[in-house]
């Protein structure tokens, strides 16, 4: 066992295995070209803390039966503090890696350590040889008898009652399957290990995710072999989820070239197959995502990325042709974050698009479909909704719209209104009803002078007969839904909701084969489309579907001809 775990220790110790290592002027080590489908692994030799870092390379197919584990770190500062001599030549490591060497040669057995680790068994400096190892990865890791997760927490307080039940904790045991006890501030003393910048690393969860034997590795004790069943438990998940949904999940990851927002995070898609995308350093970050997009299209024949797209950033399409990125590229695959809802909701219209619709050399996406509408009033408000009063509310462009579906004569909320503000968050059982006493409710308070001023988030609470728990949870949600969207009347009447984002009246409304729900458009003056953002309008959408010539909505129907009042056409979106 180190005895010492402060960092000024271990930054000694780092000195004096460089010391050593150096003194006998050992070269760099000159990486050999791997055969394909082959990974080096080191073979660590035991030693002592003082003693250099010593090992050996074993070159491996990963076709034929090969032992070795894996180790997921934090990289960190990347300044090397620390050499491995490995066959007789150096290679620099930074403090990260130098930790996590140190305390598991401190708890090998007598025998070497057979390893895979990025930073050494990847010659860094070659992006061929890199990428061609990324695209390995999900066969490495599924290889490895287990991932060693490293984490360098050196100001943990080891004899804490909370530290001592995280070793022992296992997520399948019956009876702590359901809770963590009753008091939170007991597991206090290890925030400083789920807070770790580790978790928000991309590259993490290939790790983690793609082998269920993980063995953890936190301070001076090891999680026993046992921690496989806590990473199994969350295990069970991997592979569910398409590409396109796991680059919106994970926008939030770091990440040290941004490239790896992608080919970190691919091999863990279930539409994803070794070998579908080939990785490629030298392109631009764009030029990924694009083929990102290539490969949802050919795998699905759909365009459902689309409802994850809308740039918040005003005047951003105005000044487009300038820039690499296409507009219709979600801003959340660049580690962007959007300022708006994805949109997703019931009344979704399935239908195929053409495999071959992205010109990869221009990045335009060709899509087939019809225009059905035009955005003609936006009910904006300068104000934030959840800072409104009552007053203000109802003052508001969209309050203004609402009010006359709340007297007592007016016939309810048109169809379209109701699904479209319902449309994120029903409730079982819930009906027309629910959504009009509550808003009804809302109005009432209105109409009580000394309750007009009152904010409208302290609004939805019992001051007035009528409220009850069913006006409280919908006014809540009603207030969190205005928040997060755009609220938009087309030319035809139709009501509808976008998410925050630069749309503006005259955008076209279309609906384009292969995205289940209309889009808004902005035509250029080369005759080319720029991409707004998607949008719920059930008015536009059931008139469609309940169209005699609906069945026309295929990519076996041709530009010109004509569906109903509407004529399919091919467009291009930049």
């Amino acid at each position: 066992m180190i005895p010492d775990n402060s960092e000024d220790a271990g930054r000694r110790y780092c000195q004096l295995r460089l010391d050593a290592a150096t003194a006998s002027g050992p070269p760099h080590f000159d990486y050999q070209p791997l055969p394909p489908r082959h990974i080096r692994i080191i073979e660590l030799q035991p030693g002592e803390r003082s003693d250099p870092f010593r090992a050996r390379f074993i070159v491996g197919s990963l076709d034929e039966p090969f032992e070795y584990d894996g180790l997921s770190y934090m990289w960190g500062d990347a300044a090397p503090v620390d050499r491995v001599v490995v066959d007789g030549a150096v290679i620099p490591i930074a403090w990260n890696l130098a930790r996590a060497l140190e305390y598991l040669r401190d708890n090998m057995n007598p025998e070497p350590l057979r390893i895979w680790i990025d930073a050494i068994c990847i010659n860094q400096h070659d992006d061929a040889e890199r990428a061609n190892q990324v695209g390995l990865m999900r066969l490495l890791y599924r290889k490895a008898e287990c991932v060693r997760i490293w984490i360098n927490e050196p100001d943990l307080d080891e004899e804490s009652e909370a530290l001592a039940a995280l070793r022992k904790f296992q997520v399948r045991e019956e009876e702590q399957k359901f809770g963590l006890g009753d008091d939170p501030d007991f597991w206090d003393p290890i925030l400083p290990i789920l807070e770790n910048e580790y978790w928000s690393r991309a590259w993490i969860f290939i790790g983690v995710y793609l082998n269920i034997s993980v063995y953890v590795k936190l301070w001076h004790s090891d999680r026993s072999p046992k921690a496989q069943e806590m990473f199994a438990f969350h295990g069970e998940a991997r592979q569910r989820y398409k590409l396109i949904h796991l680059l919106h999940d994970k926008e939030g990851l770091l990440v040290s070239r941004e490239h790896d927002r992608f080919y970190a995070i691919m091999h863990l898609a279930k539409d994803y197959r070794d070998g579908d995308l080939a990785v490629d350093y030298t392109k631009s970050l764009e030029q990924v995502m694009v083929d990102v997009a290539t490969h949802h299209i050919s795998r699905h024949q759909d365009l459902e990325f689309l409802l994850q797209s809308f740039p918040p950033i005003e005047d951003y399409l105005d000044s487009c042709e300038g820039l690499a990125r296409p507009s219709w590229i979600p801003n959340c695959w660049l580690g962007r974050k959007d300022t708006g809802a994805v949109i997703a909701s019931r009344g979704m219209i399935y239908s195929q698009c053409s495999h071959k619709s992205i010109d990869m050399s221009t990045m335009r996406l060709s899509v087939r479909g019809i225009k059905i509408d035009r955005l003609r009033k936006l009910f904006k408000s300068e104000q934030i909704f959840r800072e409104m009063t009552v007053v203000q509310f109802w003052a508001s462009a969209l309050g203004q719209h609402l009010q006359p579906y709340m007297s007592d004569n007016a016939a309810g909320l048109p169809h379209d209104i109701y699904y479209t503000l319902s449309s994120y968050w029903l409730l079982e059982d819930f009906d027309h009803e629910f959504l009009k006493a509550a808003l009804a409710y809302l109005y009432e308070l209105n109409q009580v002078a000394e309750l007009t001023n009152i904010n409208i988030v302290e609004g939805n609470q019992a001051l007035l007969p009528g409220w009850n728990d069913n006006t409280h949870a919908i006014l809540q949600q009603f207030l969190i839904h205005v928040s997060i969207h755009n609220f938009t009347l087309t030319d035809k009447g139709s009501f509808g909701l976008t998410p925050r984002s630069n749309i503006r009246e005259e955008d076209e409304v279309w609906m384009v084969l292969g995205c289940p729900h209309p889009i808004v458009l902005r035509q250029r003056d080369d005759g080319a489309y720029s991409y707004v953002c998607p949008a719920i309008i059930t008015g536009l959408t059931d008139s469609l579907m309940e169209h005699e010539d609906f069945e026309k909505f295929t990519r076996e129907t041709q530009p010109g001809e004509k569906i109903g009042e509407w004529r399919m056409e091919d467009i291009e979106l930049v």
